[in-house]
């Protein structure tokens, strides 16, 4: 090995599963974080408006189940800045469902497991046949095995089909057929037709099911964001780091020796360390030069669908939303049905108290991909008053949009997602350290709250827990740790 800067271990990545692996590391190991770009966050991106208002551009959303953020949340002392959207939905709100040329308005009440779209008014043949393919799908979740995907029973089968296939060869009525692929698309940001039936069951199974993801209301993963933005959270935690994250250094090439690893950057630093955690999206991995190279299926990962969200926060001088008439008196939600481009989802973010009224909207790329960036405020509006078949939802007051697929170092909104036959070829080597000391931290490969904020917590904390259960021969004494972290604060502070 040639000479070289000298630590214990280096993460690549600074958003929330890089941070929680140094994080989980440093009372034991003297560790490096190294980030691309010129912020920390990854795809927790926090910006303020003129009005000063925080907004999340990128991952915001948190339930009740997701009790690492929480508990962070608790002990940096942001409790206060907790935003219960469910709340500001009011009582029994209704949402609004455009699909197969049927808009249904819906109220929570009116629903099946309280998820958007699930009508229970529609014809009772039609709710059987939607209730049977809900039982097979939740049982087939059921059956996934969150921490080896492959072992699922039937999983080669599931992985060789994508979700589109699985929903065309069901006799579903057009409108539900329509719900589940418009509502994989509001999810993962993907199109059906590039996510395998495995990958979508396994990332449901890691977040409770079919009943959780794709629930809006109390108790759900979207019922909670943070007022001061999920990016101020992670800068605040990552203030505890004895190394600060070291910006705009990317790595291009970590190779992987007997007595550890060299990892090297794009501006000639030189890293010797024992182990190297990357807590970065898997598409990035094809940025990185491996020596020896990684597993051909693990880099084919880094070639599964990115989300192609392009995501807008929209402020209104007053909720039009929750003033309307008839059905549509208070709506929280609504989603465009299959080839409508224009807007996939939109969800009210408001919060009961807020005198700030929002709406974020994820937007389709056949809506915005042929114009040029001066035009795309425009189409966004009139998609926005499409959607809603009113006229005040053109009348907002500012909008924040972000593509992330021009995002550097992330490229991906808000996942990479797995083609049919990408997590059966991975199976050797899924959760096991690869060349025996290169971990995979990112959230796409939590076995628990896959793809939010929880599992990017999980998964990072679960990489430090690897390393450190493969160097407990080698680990120091207690005292011996608290001397080396009081000797790392004094050559920070000198």
């Amino acid at each position: 090995m040639t000479s070289s800067e000298q630590t214990d271990v280096v993460v690549i990545g600074a958003g929330y599963a890089g941070i929680a692996a140094a994080m989980a590391l440093q009372d034991h190991k003297e560790v490096r974080v190294l980030e691309a770009s010129d912020r920390i966050g990854g795809r927790a991106w926090t910006v303020r408006d003129a009005q000063g208002r925080a907004i999340d551009r990128g991952a915001h959303y948190l339930g009740v189940k997701h009790r690492a953020l929480m508990a962070l949340i608790d002990e940096l002392g942001y409790s206060d800045q907790l935003v219960d959207y469910v709340e500001g939905f009011g009582p029994d709100p209704c949402s609004v469902s455009d699909m197969a040329g049927r808009r249904v308005v819906t109220a929570v009440s009116d629903t099946y497991l309280k998820i958007q779209g699930l009508d229970a008014a529609a014809p009772v043949r039609e709710q059987a046949a939607m209730l049977r393919a809900l039982a097979e799908m939740a049982a087939l979740t059921q059956l996934v095995d969150a921490e080896q995907p492959a072992l699922t029973p039937g999983a080669e089968r599931l992985d060789t089909i994508t979700f589109a296939e699985y929903i065309e060869s069901k006799t579903l009525p057009p409108w539900f057929a329509d719900l589940m692929y418009s509502g994989v698309r509001g999810v993962w940001s993907q199109s059906p037709e590039n996510m395998s039936v495995l990958s979508v069951f396994w990332y449901m199974k890691t977040n409770g099911g079919f009943s959780e993801i794709f629930c809006d209301q109390e108790g759900s993963p979207q019922q909670y964001g943070l007022r001061c933005g999920a990016g101020t959270l992670l800068e605040r935690w990552a203030e505890k780091l004895l190394h600060p994250p070291e910006l705009k250094q990317r790595v291009t090439r970590i190779e992987t020796h007997e007595s550890g690893c060299l990892v090297t950057t794009d501006n000639g630093t030189t890293l010797a360390c024992e182990h190297v955690i990357v807590a970065i999206t898997p598409g990035q991995l094809r940025h990185i030069s491996f020596d020896p190279v990684l597993p051909e299926p693990i880099m084919n990962l880094s070639k599964g669908a990115p989300g192609f969200s392009i995501k807008a926060s929209v402020f209104y001088k007053a909720p039009w939303w929750r003033n309307g008439l008839g059905k549509e008196k208070h709506v929280f939600g609504w989603l465009n049905g299959r080839g409508k481009g224009g807007i996939d989802w939109m969800l009210d973010m408001s919060g009961k108290t807020d005198s700030d009224f929002k709406l974020v909207c994820f937007i389709t790329p056949e809506l915005l991909d042929p114009l040029p960036r001066d035009e795309w405020e425009d189409a966004v509006r009139q998609a926005i008053v499409d959607l809603t078949q009113n006229p005040h939802a053109g009348e907002f007051e500012s909008i924040d949009m972000i593509d992330w697929r021009d995002v550097e170092g992330v490229q991906c909104g808000p996942n990479t997602n797995f083609r049919p036959g990408m997590l059966t070829a991975a199976a050797p080597w899924w959760g096991r350290p690869l060349h025996g000391r290169i971990h995979l931290g990112a959230a796409e490969f939590s076995d628990r709250f896959c793809g939010y904020l929880e599992g990017a917590i999980h998964n990072g904390r679960r990489a430090a827990s690897a390393v450190l259960g493969q160097t407990a021969t080698n680990s120091r004494s207690k005292m011996g740790r608290v001397a080396q972290r009081l000797l790392r604060r004094m050559k920070r502070a000198s």
